[in-house]
Formats: C-alpha cells, sequence, structure tokens
C-alpha cells in the first residue's frame, strides 16, 4: 500500500486517507480546515444572511411535508441581507447587535405564511425565540405592547406590502383567525 506524508499534519498516512493521490492534505486535515473556514465565513454578515436563508428553505420543505400545503418559497439572499440589515428588532424596538439579529416570518409558515419578504422582518434573537410559532399580533398581545408600537408594526408590514395600513391590520387578524382555527382543531384531536 503506498503512503504519503499529509503537508499539514506531518503524518505518514495511506492513499485512502487522502481525497485523492494529488491532495496535500489528508482528510481529517482537509475537514479541521474547512469546518474552520466555515465558521469563520458563518461570522461574517453574509454568512449569517446565507445560513438563516438556507434555515427558511430548510423550514419550508419540513412544513410543507407535514401538512401538505405548497408554501411559496421566493425568499432570496439580498431579501435576508435587507432585513438583517436593520438595526432595530420589530418587536421590541431595542437595537440589536448584528450577532443577535434574526429573521422572523410574520404570519409563521405554519399557519399560512409564505417565505417571501413581505413575510420575514428582522428580530433578536430573545423575541424571535418569545414569539416562536405565533403570528405577529397575538405575540404582540401577549406581550402587552402598547398599541402606539403595535400601529409602527402594522405600518411597516403596510409599507413593505405596499398596502394599506387598514389592509395590513386585517392580514394579521385574519393571521390570528388561521392560528385560532388550528389551536382548536389540535385541541378537538386531543380530547377524541
Amino acid at each position: 500500500m503506498t503512503t504519503k506524508m499529509c503537508s499539514k499534519c506531518k503524518q505518514e498516512k495511506t492513499l485512502t486517507q487522502f481525497y485523492n493521490e494529488k491532495r496535500v492534505y489528508c482528510i481529517e486535515c482537509e475537514r479541521k480546515m474547512a469546518r474552520a473556514r466555515m465558521k469563520r465565513y458563518n461570522a461574517t454578515f453574509k454568512g449569517k444572511a446565507m445560513a438563516a436563508l438556507n434555515s427558511s428553505r430548510k423550514a419550508v420543505r419540513k412544513i410543507e411535508k407535514e401538512t401538505g400545503r405548497k408554501i411559496k418559497d421566493d425568499l432570496t439572499f439580498f431579501d435576508v441581507a435587507m432585513v438583517l440589515d436593520q438595526s432595530e428588532c420589530t418587536y421590541c424596538g431595542k437595537q440589536t447587535s448584528t450577532s443577535k439579529r434574526t429573521i422572523d416570518h410574520i404570519t409563521p409558515l405554519r399557519y399560512g405564511g409564505d417565505n417571501t419578504f413581505s413575510n420575514i422582518t428582522m428580530a433578536c434573537r430573545s423575541c424571535n425565540s418569545r414569539k416562536n410559532d405565533i403570528p405577529a399580533f397575538e405575540y404582540c398581545l401577549q406581550q402587552g405592547m402598547p398599541f402606539e408600537e403595535f400601529e409602527q408594526i402594522v405600518d411597516k408590514i403596510a409599507q413593505r406590502n405596499r398596502i394599506s395600513f387598514g389592509a395590513a391590520f386585517k392580514r394579521l387578524v385574519e393571521d390570528m383567525g388561521v392560528y385560532y382555527e388550528a389551536m382548536l382543531e389540535q385541541e378537538r384531536k386531543k380530547i377524541s
């Protein structure tokens, strides 16, 4: 069996421990270097935006499989980057460091939302975690958000969707209706 020295770890290894005979690093060293590169990349704004986009697409596939509903999925990297570039959390209004910014689906994918630019917003990690899988209106009610602050959220949604304030508010109310219907259905299943 032919052996070769890894240029990184300086160990003599068999050719099967290299991806191919022309490579100068062994598989183990190449993997370590790739993990380190990905860790550095994921710490960048671009890496964070790409990870958020990939995570949302993975959620779409999972929920489509669970529910059988086709989810509109036209979110792009630039959409995510634009939303993550906002420094103020939509829900708590606090300035959020880049490392704690997340994208949140205003209408959760599970309750009729789509993976589109008009359905995402920037939320700090703690607000996104607390909101979890509930519609924005319900979350704001649970948090006891003053109406003036809620109006600002509705206004952001209206502007992003190029619709009136009333149409945006109506959409949020309808989202709550879908959510409550799903909750009632879950309770019915538990009882039967």
